[in-house]
This record gives structure tokens, sequence and C-alpha cells, in this order.
């Protein structure tokens, strides 16, 4: 049996404020994300999934740095996402996705020249277009199997180190 690459999703847990509206983010998450994930021919991981014993930071690490492909959400300008993507960034030159909710909080100043897919909400802090935002999500998806670089460490700094590809090995 193939296995299917893993793509790691980092967002905020429960339910969150942003801007004027309540976001349920794991709502999001099995509406939208895994389901994109799943039709982009991946495996679907968030965080609390995780499996394996132990402290949490660790398995959180090695997702980070080894999976093949990510999803970060930065709506409500979570520190927590932020932190997991500036060690995403650091240490993976390509295949991370990134998507935040118009009319919530706005983007940092870091990370808004960034390439991101922007999706509306409802009222009720539910994706307005949940069937249009998976397809948008899957695209995206499909793009970064092309592996152009889009972490900004890696196309700014020429000479930026890349974590041994026998790392990965290990981690599969």
């Amino acid at each position: 049996m193939e296995t299917k690459p893993l793509c790691f999703v980092l967002m905020p847990f429960g339910q969150k404020k942003s801007g004027d509206v309540t976001i349920n983010f794991d709502a999001l998450y099995e509406t939208v994300y895994r389901r994109a994930i799943e039709a982009a021919g991946m495996e679907p991981l968030r965080a609390d999934e995780e499996q394996v014993g132990g402290v949490i930071h660790t398995a959180m690490f090695e997702r980070l740095v080894l999976c093949e492909y990510a999803i970060a959400d930065l709506t409500s300008a979570n520190a927590n996402v932020f932190y997991e993507l500036g060690i995403r960034h650091a240490t993976k030159p390509a295949s991370t996705v990134l998507t935040f909710a118009k009319g919530g909080d706005q983007l940092p100043f870091d990370v808004r020249p960034l390439r991101a897919l922007h999706y509306s909400l409802t009222a009720d802090g539910v994706p307005a277009d949940p069937a249009g935002m998976i397809a948008d999500v899957g695209k995206l998806l499909e793009a970064a199997k092309l592996k152009h670089t889009d972490s900004p460490a890696f196309q700014l700094l020429k000479a930026f180190p890349k974590v041994e590809e026998c790392a990965a090995a290990t981690f599969r």
C-alpha cells in the first residue's frame, strides 16, 4: 500500500475571536482543510490528532520540519501559529500554503506581503463558500507539489541551510 504524503495543518483549535466574528477552527479543519488535503491525495494531520506519546513539542517540531506539505491558517494572528510558521519557513524551502479570513484581525507586517489564500466568513464564523474554499486550497496543494520556494528565508538568503533529507526518511 502506498503511503500518502503528510500535510500538517498549523491553526488555532476550538473557537477564537477574530475581528468581530468568532470562528470555530475545529469545524473549519473538518469541513474544509481535511477534505481539501484528502482530495489532493495527502494525509491531513493537526497537532491535536498526534498519536505518539511523550512531549507534544517533539512531535510538533518533527511535523513542522519533516512533513512534505503544510497549511498555515493565519486568521486571528495566533502566536502559536506564527511561531510554527517561522520554524517551517526556516527549515523548509517549499510546500507551505498560507490562508486567512478576510475581515478578521489584520495580518502582521512581516507576513502581509506573502502569498496567501484569503477566504470569506459568514456572520456565524464559518466559511461563506466551503466548496469553493476546498477547491482553492486543493489547487494550492497541487501547486505546492511543484516545490517552488515559498519560504522568505530561502528566497532572500541564498546560502540558507537545508535540513538533511536523511532526517525525513527517519521521520517516516
